[in-house]
């Protein structure tokens, strides 16, 4: 299933203003895929990443579900098409982890919540995915915060959605924990054809196990080095395909795009690296979530959702429309494709290597004393 954001505002309502954190992002979720979203704090992940998850509306712009408007969708029907892993740590005294996991089927049990054989069947085959089986009879309360992760994960599992969004699945978990983490959701989005998608601070993890980054930050130029498959380029782009600033792209590995000055309303063209200059959004506000919009527990049926992918999408563009992807899954080897505005958040998206190779990330993670190993995808400390 493919998920894609057309001009997407983000933001919030208070009790007297709207705050806008990110506008006009244009990008795309693939299947097959684990996409790490990085930044520091105060950036727009959660906001974003609760807007993907329709816990919150978007103030302008379109989110599509293989090209039907997330709007369209009933409370049942993304039940099928999208599960959440918050990163609260459940407090649940009484459950057996075997019961949390099989609370994943609600959608599909009605209303008295009785489970068939066949429910029982994906409940032990999404333990056995995660590796939680030995555990099933334990009390939630009493396991780490690594197994409770696990538990979490395998009750999204139990929900068979096709798209499964993760906020800092690693917070709590030491350093073995979090590789395990990252590497089990790796193999599950490339074993299953899930779309994973996760917010994390873990930069140097994020580096060797993501098949994408979504880099974020204040006020930087957006650059994707996604496609823009959605039937045309992005805002910034013009009938040809490129951007202003961009000139040559198709001679160019990577370019730098244009940033926009919303504060006095007004553009205004600049490279990166001097849009870090300019003063940041506005900070995002606070959210309260309630198990409900986590469990997306509704009745309700799978038909919308749970088609099966095949590893190409005919929506997209050809490859000779520049900046237009052809190819989607996770072996994708597209570091050759130019990095192109796609919207005026702080957003940078690319594979490792692209983003490597563009300087991107060693321009959104500098600070006295790192450097950056382009060549091994790592950062180092310079005593």
């Amino acid at each position: 299933m493919t998920y894609e954001i057309r001009n997407l505002t983000t933001g919030y309502q208070s009790s007297k203003a709207v705050h806008v954190v990110g506008r006009h992002i244009t990008a795309q979720l693939q299947a097959g895929e684990l996409t790490c979203l990085l930044g520091p704090n105060g950036a727009g992940k959660s906001t974003l990443l609760r807007t993907l998850a329709a816990f919150q509306p978007p103030l302008e712009g379109q989110l599509l579900l293989d090209g039907k408007p997330l709007e369209e969708f009933s409370s049942q029907q993304l039940a099928t098409c999208i599960g959440i892993v918050l990163t609260e740590r459940p407090d649940i005294k009484g459950m057996r982890v075997r019961e949390m996991v099989a609370m994943g089927r609600s959608p599909y049990t009605g209303f008295w919540g009785r489970l068939s054989a066949d429910d029982e069947v994906i409940v032990d085959q999404a333990m056995d995915q995660v590796g939680i089986t030995a555990l099933q009879r334990r009390m939630v309360h009493t396991l780490s915060d690594g197994e409770r992760q696990k538990v979490m994960i395998a009750k999204a599992l139990a929900q068979q959605t096709p798209i499964i969004f993760l906020d800092e699945p690693t917070a709590f978990l030491d350093f073995p924990s979090k590789v395990e983490m990252l590497l089990l959701l790796r193999r599950l989005a490339h074993e299953m054809q899930k779309t994973i998608f996760l917010s994390t601070h873990d930069l140097e993890l994020a580096l060797q196990t993501a098949d994408r980054l979504w880099l974020m930050a204040k006020n930087v130029g957006a650059l994707s080095s996604e496609a823009d498959s959605l039937g045309g380029c992005s805002p910034n782009q013009n009938a040809s395909g490129k951007s202003p600033q961009e000139g040559t792209a198709q001679q160019n590995n990577s370019q730098k795009g244009s940033s926009q000055d919303l504060q006095e309303g007004r553009t205004q063209k600049g490279s990166p690296q001097e849009d870090r200059t300019q003063k940041g959004s506005p900070q995002e506000g606070t959210a309260q979530e309630n198990c409900s919009k986590e469990n997306h527990l509704h009745a309700g049926s799978s038909e919308e959702c749970n088609s099966k992918e095949n590893g190409s999408h005919d929506n997209i563009l050809s490859e000779d429309k520049v900046f237009c992807s052809n190819s989607s899954g996770s072996n994708s080897s597209d570091h050759s494709r130019p990095l192109t505005p796609s919207g005026e958040l702080g957003l940078v998206i690319g594979t490792p290597r692209q983003l490597a190779a563009d300087g991107s990330l060693p321009r959104f993670f500098s600070g006295p004393g790192l450097h950056f190993d382009a060549q091994h995808l790592r950062f180092t400390i310079e005593l």
